[in-house]
């Protein structure tokens, strides 16, 4: 791809951002089919199927990136875009601004809160694992890799229980007629192969521009690479919210913030080396700066208000503002 001109590059950009765009926006519609065809819960649907096939260009480039032993290419790609994910919902606040109520308050749920916490203790163990140099290590694999894998299976065993308790209550009334199980499932493949080979040429072709015109390779990973990469979850959580399924669309953000370092896991197998204890302190400090965002939006679901403020809820204002001056420190680190 290093052969390409720049112009191509940009042009290639463009065409894998469009693409990704329009299947996020199907799968948005499948997922919600998913989810009321077989009683899932709209948070679980969204830590499971959204967060899984969102994140697909993330986990195709920790193996490549494991493979060629490019250790800090996979914890880039594994904690660079966790903050930022993070603040996508506050764009998908403003986004539903229309409402009277910011969109913590509308999401607001046992199991969404409970994906908050989920996505708090595993950051807490990856910053752990990252400073525990000489950990235990059984077939290259340390046991914070080994636990933040255990807390997700158990956190998902947990929520899924939550969306049960949530659901007896509810109609599991279809939306959109237009599927069947069978188009349901086979557009979920389409769009997830789509999303897949797209998020990688885009990962892959940005980099290249952001070398050509020089851009710094730590700053660039954790703003416009992170913000590339999180078009998937933009044009799902807009999606979602325009089917009212506020749920999903902070399902989608959380499940994929807590399911990125499971992949710690898959990339100390295929590389044959401890991944996380590689971790710089840039690293350490996203993830602390991932976990104090979520940290601010759990309050949000907690307390529930009522109001707006510029278009946003409190918890999003918060986050902007926290964001900014977070990726100001990072250039002190």
């Amino acid at each position: 791809m290093n052969s390409i001109s720049t112009p191509l590059l940009i042009l290639l950009f463009a065409a894998s951002s469009f693409i990704i765009w329009i299947c996020g926006i199907q799968l948005s519609k499948v997922t919600d089919y998913i989810d009321k065809k077989y009683n899932l819960g709209d948070a679980f649907g969204g830590m499971i199927i959204l967060s899984f096939v969102t994140n697909l260009p993330e986990i195709a480039i920790i193996i490549s990136g494991a493979l060629r032993n490019d250790l800090s290419l996979a914890i880039g790609n594994i904690l660079g875009g966790i903050a930022i994910q993070t603040v996508v919902l506050v764009l998908l606040d403003f986004y539903c601004r229309k409402q009277k109520h910011p969109l913590t308050t509308l999401a607001s749920s046992s199991a969404t809160k409970l994906e908050a916490v989920l996505v708090i203790i595993i950051l807490s163990i990856t910053i752990i694992g990252a400073n525990l140099k000489t950990s235990f290590v059984l077939f290259h694999i340390s046991v914070p890799e080994l636990l933040i894998a255990v807390c997700w299976i158990l956190g998902l065993w947990i929520i899924n229980n939550a969306n049960v308790q949530h659901n007896k209550n509810e109609s599991v009334f279809v939306k959109h007629e237009k599927y069947t199980p069978a188009k349901a499932f086979t557009w979920l493949i389409v769009t997830a192969v789509a999303t897949l080979i797209c998020g990688v040429l885009l990962e892959e072709s940005s980099g290249i521009i952001a070398q050509r015109f020089h851009i710094d390779g730590v700053i660039f990973g954790a703003t416009i690479l992170a913000l590339i990469t999180s078009l998937p979850e933009i044009s799902t959580g807009i999606a979602s919210i325009k089917l009212k399924d506020y749920q999903l669309a902070l399902g989608d953000i959380f499940g994929g913030n807590a399911f990125l370092p499971v992949l710690f896991l898959l990339a100390s197998v295929v590389s044959g080396q401890n991944v996380i204890a590689h971790c710089t302190n840039s690293d350490v400090y996203l993830t602390a700066v991932g976990i104090l965002l979520t940290t601010i939006y759990l309050a949000g679901l907690i307390i529930k208000s009522p109001k707006r403020f510029l278009g946003l809820g409190y918890d999003s204002l918060f986050v902007l503002v926290v964001y900014i001056l977070s990726i100001l420190g990072l250039m002190l680190v």
